[in-house]
């Protein structure tokens, strides 16, 4: 631990020494950016609530503006992430579809899929977003701001190891059309349309309406007919801008979408069969678990297979036929119409600024989502029977802010106090069919169960200019949450913090920003339902092995140790930002498994599974992230970000459970100094874009622009879980794209994963419940470990268009 804390202190003094040097180099250099000096245009972002410049922001900020995300291909928030340093997101998250995608931040995960747990989250114009991202597409985008680090002071509830923000588009008072189109192989197609211009005098419109799909990259060998990894997206979107007078805006838009998908391009690896570690003796009698050690295989497409065919659905409805109706939340089984996901989304928002005329501005906002989805699975991700599941959601939220900004002493303080309010109702139901034994179990006909929370906050903002260079921020919150769950009798928990924020910002000359960060965000705690149903000899047998877990859990903390340089140099043409920090998690919130004699005559096993969430382990996260933009030449620009996370785990309460480590090496052995799981140590990217006019006539156009982009992308390796015993392998992606740009069309020919990259994305740890398993018994052996891996996306080739009118 020693010599990390002296790497980040050597880090940290590297910045603050190199600000000198750097700074005389540009001051002894012309700074003024003619049309020969192609200077890095300025970036103006909103993430601490007001316009400033992005190098000017003193905190860790990744951000791409529209043409930024049209030119690399970006087609949704997992494309993004990829580009971002310190933030990582797996296409599947624990369930075998694209529905519980979370952003991870800095090493920053826990393992589970309720929204109220999410360590990061996604705003669209600022309003706090509690369902699905991944079907929100990047067409209707002004820019993605990407804020690392915990924002629990400025944006309130999720935001505990960072927030990711939307800005959409304004439309404008001229009418224009814009339209995309694309094709490429392995059946991906997508296409857009958007009309705006004015309506009135002061009132603006825009229309947008996009379709994706893209193919199953991989054959279920069940039913060599049916694609694994199909996805189709189709939203239409509208938005309106208002100007009644010179100093009152509003912004209204409205956005639904649905996504379609089919089976999943997910694989079993690490299975009962490849168990090489463990089976370690207890006292007592028994042995501990046994797991794979080692970097976990590729599968072959020869054996990705699962049970999704159609022949399996009609077996399964005819099984559900005779036990009943399955409580429906929206959408039903006939809407599925097979296996896979269904989900209808409605996303909408009401911004207004009224300026007054002594300098103050009131800023109100309204937010209103909703989301239904309906998944069919198959659990054990193999091609012979375990089980399937299915799961259904309604989630809804609404929230409110307002706030009031100004400045005095003579602008040297910029002031900000504000207040918002969050409704979150979460229904949740779902059941498990087992192929074999042909029923359904685990509720699927039972009432669904309600979840949710009510958080209300004070916020304020205090930016105090103390000299030309030096200035202070103080922000901070004041919040409580209300969160309750239908199923555990315990009323409601409340959870009262105040969230600060304190920044010392440094700017030696126009060209420096350095910057010192104390943050600190928390993760509200919440309800153990399947614990709640415990009797009271299945409890005393919980409080044996797994001590301190019960209906309830407690919330978790974060604090954040940052610096950071942004600087100009060459002129402007290039642009580096670097943040160095430590950040330590106290009373981590972990999720877990214990395994209880069931009760229940009418269970189809004798050992009953019971999931939790605890409390326990602090975890100790170094880290350095670095952004590099420079325009090399008029026609060759640069871009690349790098980024190293080290997050181990440095306590763990004595006699507390510690999940699937504790399972296998036994509950004496220390957790201490394991890796945290399903995040990458080392993770960078790299483009170099070339753009040159041709003058005269190509290819019968007259003088055209002609480019190409590459672009890199790679993931080290990371562990399942906190076993640290199976890991990923690193990957590399390349991306290439060349075309012509015209005054107002743009065409492009393009291929992605150039080299066939084909390690997994992402990989979850899980129960192995495949029939090997089960043959001889016949009951379900939760012990036994699996890993879920997703697939990855082949290489493909493709052409792409862009007209404005």
């Amino acid at each position: 631990m020693i010599h990390k804390k002296r790497l980040l202190a050597s880090a940290a003094m590297s910045l603050v020494l190199a600000v000198p040097s750097v700074s005389m180099a540009v001051t002894a250099q012309d700074a003024a950016a003619d049309d020969e000096s192609f200077a890095i245009d300025e970036i103006i972002i909103t993430a601490r609530k007001r316009e400033q410049s992005l190098q000017d922001t003193p905190i860790a900020i990744s951000t791409f503006n529209t043409q930024q995300l049209f030119d690399a291909g970006f087609n949704n928030i997992v494309d993004v992430a990829r580009a971002t340093p310190g933030l990582f997101i797996e296409g599947y998250n624990d369930r075998n579809a694209r529905i519980a995608t979370s952003p991870r931040f800095r090493g920053i995960t826990v393992d589970n899929s309720d929204p109220l747990l999410r360590t990061a989250s996604v705003f669209i114009d600022g309003v706090y977003v509690t369902g699905g991202i991944q079907g929100i597409g990047v067409q209707e985008l002004e820019r993605v701001e990407i804020i690392k680090g915990p924002q629990s002071a400025l944006f309130g509830r999720n935001t505990f190891a960072g927030a990711i923000n939307y800005i959409t588009k304004d439309p404008g008072e001229e009418f224009k059309i814009n339209m995309m189109g694309l094709a490429a192989t392995r059946d991906e197609y997508r296409g857009q349309i958007g009309i705006e211009g004015g309506i009135t005098d002061n009132v603006n419109g825009r229309l947008n309406v996009s379709y994706d799909h893209v193919g199953g990259h991989y054959r279920n060998n069940n039913d060599r007919s049916q694609e694994l990894g199909e996805e189709t997206t189709w939203s239409v979107s509208g938005t309106l801008v208002l100007k009644p007078t010179e100093n009152f805006r509003v912004k209204a838009r409205a956005l639904y979408y649905e996504d379609s998908d089919g089976p999943a391009a997910v694989a079993r690896v690490g299975g009962f069969a490849e168990h090489n570690f463990g089976g370690f003796p207890l006292e007592g009698g028994g042995t501990t678990e046994r797991a794979f050690q080692g970097t976990l295989r590729i599968p072959g497409d020869d054996e990705v297979a699962a049970n999704t065919t159609r022949t399996d659905f009609d077996l399964a409805m005819a099984a559900l036929a005779r036990l009943g109706e399955a409580t429906s939340l929206g959408l039903t089984f006939d809407d599925l119409d097979g296996f896979g996901l269904e989900r209808e989304a409605f996303r909408g928002s009401i911004a207004s600024t009224y300026d007054f005329d002594n300098g103050m501005a009131l800023d109100v906002l309204f937010g209103y989502n909703k989301e239904e989805y309906l998944f069919f699975g198959d659990f054990d991700s193999t091609g012979t029977y375990g089980f399937n599941t299915s799961g259904a959601s309604d989630i809804e939220d609404i929230s409110i802010e307002a706030r009031l900004s100004g400045t005095a002493f003579d602008d040297k303080l910029t002031w900000t106090i504000g207040g918002n309010y969050l409704d979150i109702d979460i229904l949740t139901a779902g059941g498990f069919y087992d192929g074999i034994l042909d029923f359904w179990f685990s509720g699927v006909i039972a009432p669904a169960n309600s979840t949710g929370a009510k958080t209300a906050g004070l916020f304020g903002i205090l930016d105090y200019q103390i000299n030309e260079q030096l200035q202070i921020i103080f922000e901070g919150r004041y919040q409580d949450d209300e969160i309750r769950n239908a199923a555990v009798n315990n009323g409601v928990g409340n959870f009262d913090k105040f969230l600060p924020r304190v920044v010392l910002n440094w700017t030696p000359n126009d060209d420096t920003t350095v910057y010192l960060n104390y943050s600190v965000g928390n993760l509200p705690g919440g309800f153990n339902a399947e614990v709640a149903e415990l009797d009271a000899e299945q409890l005393r047998q919980l409080e044996l092995d797994n001590p301190g877990i019960d209906q309830t859990f407690n919330e978790e903390k974060l604090e954040n140790y940052e610096i950071g340089l942004k600087q100009y140099f060459d002129e402007r043409r290039a642009a580096m930002n670097v943040a160095a920090f430590y950040m330590k998690r106290s009373d981590q919130i972990f999720s877990g498994f214990a395994f209880i004699d069931e009760t229940d005559p009418n269970a189809p096993n004798p050992v009953r599974t019971v999931a939790f969430t605890g409390n326990g382990a602090t975890t100790d996260i170094y880290g350095v992230e670095v952004d590099l933009t420079y325009n090399l030449s008029q026609a060759l620009t640069f871009q690349g970000s790098v980024s190293y996370i080290d997050a181990t785990i440095d306590s763990f309460p004595e006699g507390a459970g510690s999940g699937d480590f504790g399972d296998v090496f036994g509950p004496d052995a220390s957790v201490e100094g394991q890796r945290a799981p399903r995040f990458p140590k080392w993770a960078w990217n790299a483009n170099l874009t070339y753009e040159k006019p041709i003058n005269g006539t190509f290819l019968g156009i007259e003088d055209p622009t002609y480019f190409w982009r590459a672009d890199s992308f790679y993931s080290g390796s990371f562990f399942d879980s906190n076993t640290n015993l199976a890991r990923t392998q690193t990957a590399l992606d390349i991306n290439f794209r060349t075309g012509l740009r015209m005054d107002n069309l743009s065409v492009e020919l393009f291929v992605t994963n150039l080299f066939n990259e084909d390690a997994p994305p992402s990989a979850n740890n899980i129960a192995d419940t495949s029939a090997d398993v089960r043959f001889g018994s016949g009951f379900f052996d939760f012990s036994q470990e699996s890993i879920h891996v997703a697939l990855r996306r082949k290489r493909q080739v493709g052409i792409r268009f862009n007209y404005n009118f």
